[in-house]
């Protein structure tokens, strides 16, 4: 298994945003509905919320972390191009 960070916005954003609530890696746990362990491994870019927990996190954090931004940069150009070709 790759040592390699994966790379989104997400991580810088959601840190931002326990920042200015400032809160704990427990309490933000707690609020965001995940443990810990977990919470860190998307913080560390070890690995990146599945679909229902980013949504949980946009809404607990009252959009300042949005679901797309747990996509990486290749990702978010092929939804682009998907989105030109088929309008």
């Amino acid at each position: 298994m790759s040592n390699d960070k994966i790379e989104t916005s997400g991580r810088p954003m959601l840190r931002a945003w326990m920042k200015r609530q400032d809160l704990s890696r427990a309490e933000a746990a707690i609020v965001l509905h995940t443990t810990v362990h977990t919470l860190a491994s998307w913080l560390d870019g070890r690995r990146r919320p599945g679909l229902s927990a980013a949504l949980l996190i946009e809404a607990a954090t009252s959009e300042a972390v949005d679901r797309h931004d747990w996509l990486t940069a290749d990702e978010r150009l092929s939804m682009q191009a998907l989105r030109k070709a088929h309008g």
